[in-house]
């Protein structure tokens, strides 16, 4: 009896290490789950990426031999502003990749404004994204030793993501150049079925080449398209006037000229309808909410020399009054001019809640005054903080006179 009630405590002791180790491993997973999901915060779920139409033009990139100066002109072709750009030069054609940096040897004295900042040449680290689109800058770099063959840019922007402020480098629209050549041509313009070269499209008139007059460059070969490329003329000859865009607004890389105008107008991650380039996607839109001064957001444009404008957008209701009588709307102004509504049952438009709606207005010179100043405003005139618009993918586009 003794030696079985030996064996008996015996097994019991042994249970306890096997405990042990379970307990051990069970722990070990969970720390490990943890930190696991802690660290994900700190990684972006998908790597950044720069707008579509971001892209920088090298007109031309030449070297002083006897000053060691390697001088570069570039221009902002594209359709977003810049911060600055990552240089590397390689110095023979055998080399497959330029990946010698010459950041550092930006001679600040000499160049457009520009500093060198962490490994690359802004425009003016004061101000995010100078470079806008069309500006032009020339930078000078003092090279040390040797002679670069090429030279390689990529350009760089500060965009917004979580809140905070980053810098995101556009590899797909990096550009590189021999020195001492001329940038690369842009592509031919189309005529018909045939293309435009040296200025002539078989009989269609060279003024029809580079002219707004015929949309996407086009026309017909037995029709005359205008008589000067200054002045575009829209008539029979040339088919339907062009489409000019004037701005176009996803709110992902910031509030992007529309006034943030306080406690009832923001910037808003709550829900967004497009990107920054117009796909669908993106986190941002624009924000109202309230019946108050500062239920608004507005920016000034160009309709100088416009027929008509109009303006398209994106827009989201939500908790808004909808029975018989409900006058909460949003109204969009036109140099302070209401032009119309939308919202409740005694809006101009009665919209349906709580999804999106592609919306949009035109207006035209003949109605309002085209200058250099234009305001248009979205007006929330809602009854609470609980009545909420979203604006997202706002497209100005406009008909030239």
């Amino acid at each position: 009896m003794r030696l079985n009630s030996k064996k008996r405590g015996k097994g019991k002791k042994g249970i306890s290490p096997l405990i042990g180790y379970v307990l051990l491993v069970v722990f070990a997973v969970v720390i490990s789950s943890i930190v696991f999901q802690w660290l994900r915060t700190y990684v972006p779920a998908q790597a950044m990426e720069c707008p579509d139409g971001v892209s920088l033009f090298l007109n031309n990139a030449t070297f002083d031999s006897d000053t060691k100066e390697l001088s570069l002109t570039m221009t902002n072709n594209g359709r977003f502003s810049i911060d600055g750009y990552y240089i590397n030069i390689k110095n023979d054609s055998e080399q497959d990749l330029a990946v010698i940096g010459i950041w550092n040897y930006l001679d600040e004295s000499k160049s457009s404004p520009a500093m060198k900042i962490a490994g690359s040449v802004s425009f003016n680290p004061q101000d995010i994204n100078l470079f806008k689109p069309q500006d032009q800058a020339t930078h000078i770099f003092n090279i040390p030793e040797g002679e670069p063959y090429s030279v390689s840019i990529i350009p760089i922007r500060r965009q917004e993501h979580r809140e905070r402020e980053r810098l995101v480098s556009c590899g797909s629209a990096r550009v590189e150049q021999t020195v001492g050549e001329g940038g690369e041509e842009e592509p031919p313009e189309e005529c018909g079925d045939e293309t435009c070269d040296s200025g002539e499209c078989n009989s269609c008139p060279q003024d029809c080449i580079h002219t707004d007059c015929c949309p996407d460059g086009t026309c017909n070969n037995e029709e005359t398209c205008g008589e000067t490329n200054d002045e575009p003329k829209c008539n029979s000859d040339c088919g339907e006037c062009p489409i000019v865009q004037i701005g176009y607004f996803g709110f992902e890389s910031g509030a992007q000229g529309w006034s943030d105008t306080g406690s009832d107008s923001d910037r808003s991650n709550e829900r967004s309808k497009v990107q920054d380039n117009g796909i669908e996607g993106g986190l941002w839109s624009f924000h109202l909410q309230d019946d108050t001064t500062s239920s608004i957001t507005a920016q000034n444009f160009d309709f100088t020399g416009y027929e008509s404008v109009t303006i398209s957008w994106w827009g989201y209701y939500s908790s808004f009054w909808w029975g018989l009588g409900s006058n909460e709307c949003v109204e969009l102004k036109i140099n302070n001019i209401k032009v119309d509504s939308w919202g409740g049952s005694e809006c101009g438009n009665h919209v349906t809640e709580d999804i999106w709606l592609e919306q949009s207005a035109t207006v035209t010179s003949s109605e309002y005054t085209f200058d250099d100043s234009v305001e248009i405003r979205f007006e929330g005139e809602m009854g609470s903080d609980w009545d909420d618009f979203y604006v997202d993918g706002i497209n100005i586009t406009g008909i030239p006179d």
